[in-house]
């Protein structure tokens, strides 16, 4: 069965932006124009995901993560609450960042891959 999406209508999300079933988007969140959030979602509350960002499938954006324009940010990541990533970067399928991280550069290794080294 499919599960629909879920916007708070305290939150404000783009007309321009798309959401697919499955996901959420809690109180405080901005989603601006041309933001893609695929599906089995939660952007918690207070994210701000701005212009042209993809969120991939089965991803947790945590509470007042600010993902700025053009980013990629794969399926399966988990970024911790004050995460700030920079415009126009890729986050790597599966990646976790820490709470309160700057990631200003692509950030390529999956958390898994760190034993494998």
């Amino acid at each position: 069965s499919i599960t629909p999406s879920f916007v708070s209508p305290h939150s404000y999300f783009s007309k321009r932006a798309k959401i697919l079933d499955g996901s959420i988007v809690m109180h405080g969140c901005t989603i601006n124009a041309g933001v893609k959030i695929k599906r089995n979602c939660i952007i918690n509350s207070s994210a701000l995901i701005e212009h042209e960002s993809i969120i991939g499938s089965n991803c947790h954006i945590s509470t007042g993560v600010k993902i700025n324009g053009n980013c990629l940010v794969g399926d399966g990541t988990f970024i911790g609450s004050g995460s700030v990533i920079f415009e126009g970067l890729d986050i790597k399928p599966y990646s976790i960042i820490p709470a309160g991280s700057i990631v200003n550069q692509n950030f390529l290794k999956a958390f898994n891959e760190k034993n494998n080294e």
